[in-house]
């Protein structure tokens, strides 16, 4: 059961990232990126005893991680400025911090999930998807918007 929930984090991220190039329906890849990202993050925390299967979920995860706020980058571009109360209003340079910081506490609470406590750390590497996604995407969008302007001028 878990390599199927393996596998399937890893092909349902590609699918998703596949779907995310579409703008309006790539809201449907996001969903599938959502969906593989907690089946791979479930899976890597029931690897403890066994290694069988742990590249699925880590190149689920991968995919994941740049997929998710990319493809909400994409849509909020597409959107034509009707989905800018999901950007995060701050700076350029607090935003990447909070998106490196938030992947790196991602990270963890997966290996820690994996060796020690399973649930709470699902649970915060869930949580902790958010501002991950939310500051890389706002990041890619305020930078696209800033070089965009500057080819304009």
């Amino acid at each position: 059961m878990l390599n199927l929930i393996s596998l399937l984090s890893m092909v349902l991220s590609v699918v998703g990232l596949s779907f995310g190039w579409l703008p309006g329906v790539g809201w449907l890849g996001f969903a599938i990126c959502v969906v593989a990202a907690c089946m791979g993050i479930v899976g890597l925390s029931h690897r403890k005893n066994s290694g069988s299967g742990i590249g699925y979920c880590v190149a689920g995860g991968l995919v994941c991680c740049f997929g998710l706020p990319w493809i909400l980058a994409f849509q909020i571009k597409h959107a034509s400025g009707s989905l800018d109360f999901l950007l995060v209003p701050l700076p350029l340079l607090m935003l990447m911090v909070a998106g490196g910081i938030s992947s790196l506490v991602y990270w963890i609470a997966q290996l820690v999930a994996r060796a020690r406590a399973r649930f709470l750390f699902m649970v915060i590497a869930l949580v902790v998807m958010i501002p991950l996604i939310a500051s890389i995407s706002s990041v890619w969008t305020y930078a696209d918007r800033q070089f965009m302007e500057q080819q304009d001028e």
